[in-house]
C-alpha cells in the first residue's frame, strides 16, 4: 500500500508493465529494423519476443514521471539520462557475460565505448516522451478492463518464460566466453576442387 502511495502502481502493475513494454519494444525494434534493413532478425540475447531494455526503461520513466509531473524539461532531461545509462549498461552487461557486442555505436558522434550514442539516447528519449503521452494511457485502459484470473496467467507465462530464456541465455553466454577464452582452436577444412 505505501509502495503504490509513493509510486503510483502497485508490484503486480509495474510486472505486467515491464512484461507489456519488453514486449512492445521487440515489436517496434523488429519493425524498425525490418524497413531500415529490409530484412527481419532477432537483436539481443533473449530467444522470446521481448527485449527487457526498453521494459527497465519504461519501468524507471514511469516511476521518475510519477515523480515530475510537473516539470516538461527537467523530465525530458532525465529521460535522456534514463536511455543512456540503461542503454550503457545493458551493453556493458551482455559484453561481460558473453564477450559479444550486441550493437555498437562506435561510429556515431559523442558514443560511450560503443555501447550508445548521444544521437541514440535522444532517439530514445523522444520515444520514452511519446510512450508516456500517448501509448501509456492505452496500456492502462486494458490492463485496469482484464479480469484477475487473466492477470494471473499471464504473470506466470511471461515470467516462467522469460526467467527460463534468460537462464539459458547466460548460460550459453558464460559458455560462448570460457570457450573463446580457452586454448581450443576451431579447424576448417578448406573443400579443393579435385
Amino acid at each position: 500500500m505505501v509502495f503504490e502511495q509513493n509510486t503510483g502502481y502497485s508490484i503486480i502493475q509495474l510486472l505486467q508493465l515491464f512484461a507489456v513494454y519488453s514486449f512492445i519494444g521487440w515489436l517496434v525494434d523488429n519493425v524498425y529494423c525490418l524497413i531500415k534493413d529490409r530484412h527481419r532478425f532477432d537483436r539481443g540475447i533473449l530467444k522470446g519476443p521481448y527485449m527487457p531494455i526498453y521494459g527497465v526503461m519504461m519501468i524507471i520513466s514511469l516511476l521518475v514521471a510519477h515523480q515530475l509531473e510537473e516539470d516538461l524539461a527537467y523530465m525530458i532531461m532525465i529521460l535522456f539520462v534514463i536511455a543512456t545509462v540503461v542503454e550503457f549498461i545493458s551493453g556493458l552487461l551482455i559484453h561481460l557475460v558473453t564477450a559479444n557486442r550486441y550493437w555498437s555505436y562506435s561510429d556515431r558522434f559523442l558514443n560511450i565505448r560503443g555501447y550508445t550514442s548521444i544521437y541514440h539516447s535522444l532517439k530514445v528519449t523522444l520515444i520514452l516522451a511519446g510512450c508516456l503521452v500517448l501509448v501509456h494511457p492505452i496500456v492502462m485502459s486494458v490492463l485496469a478492463i482484464m479480469p484477475p484470473w487473466v492477470d494471473l496467467v499471464f504473470l506466470i507465462v511471461f515470467y516462467t518464460c522469460f526467467i527460463s530464456d534468460s537462464i539459458d541465455a547466460i548460460d550459453e553466454g558464460l559458455f560462448m566466453r570460457k570457450f573463446m577464452k580457452s586454448d581450443i582452436k576451431i579447424y576448417h577444412r578448406d573443400k579443393k576442387k579435385k
